[in-house]
């Protein structure tokens, strides 16, 4: 998971009632102020503090300026392409972001709008079915949650741990005994297998994709 150097952040996702809320502590994003300002011009605001009027009984109240010396408040609104609609805002209370620190923000954003463009996708497709003759299995709730549960382990940077977490996925959806993955090099027509199982192999096993049958050690691990 992205490592980021920050005191306290707030994460307001947006409901089916169109309000942005947060769930941790509970509360609704303000309707007016500085922060209602950056979620109207849907871009980032650095500032040293919010107003004190802005956070009247809010949980956010530790973030009123002036804040200490080489203390920022990041208000961050993330814009769904498809709509145009601020989805989310993530409310950070931080130092100054490092290069890397940036980075790993930037990761964070785009893992949140897939999340949210993919429970989209699942809610239409919802809303097309039939209705079935029989209580399905998993109902929609349960597989936006394991699919959520599933995005928010995906922010590793190790690519064998990060593979190691889609195959226990797999293997729980499928009841599988054994899963692995083939990442695909377009480079040189190859697939790759850095992890069967469990197992994270000590060299990446190639498979020319034009005959998938005769394994070979790769020389240096290729993730695609």
């Amino acid at each position: 998971m992205p490592y980021l150097e920050m005191e306290r952040v707030f994460v307001y996702l947006l409901d089916e009632d169109a309000r942005l809320t947060c769930s941790d502590p509970p509360h609704d994003f303000p309707q007016e102020g500085r922060l209602r300002d950056a979620v109207l011009q849907q871009k980032r605001v650095a500032c040293n503090g919010l107003p004190l009027a802005d956070l009247q009984g809010k949980p956010v109240a530790g973030l009123a300026a002036p804040l200490a010396p080489g203390k920022q408040v990041l208000i961050n609104p993330l814009v769904d392409k498809n709509s145009g609609t601020v989805v989310c805002v993530i409310l950070v209370y931080c130092g100054q972001l490092s290069d890397t620190d940036e980075q790993n923000l930037r990761a964070l954003e785009k893992h949140i709008l897939v999340s949210y463009r993919r429970l989209q996708t699942l809610q239409k497709l919802q809303s097309c079915q039939p209705k079935p003759a029989e209580p399905p299995r998993s109902s929609y709730s349960e597989l936006d949650s394991k699919i959520l549960q599933l995005c928010g382990e995906l922010y590793d940077l190790d690519a064998a741990s990060l593979q190691l977490k889609v195959i226990n996925y797999l293997k729980q959806e499928t009841q599988s005994q054994c899963c692995c993955l083939l990442l695909v090099s377009e480079d040189n027509n190859q697939l790759f297998c850095q992890v069967v199982g469990e197992k994270v192999l000590e060299e990446d096993m190639s498979f020319p994709v034009s005959c998938p049958t005769h394994p070979s050690p790769c020389e240096a691990p290729v993730v695609c």
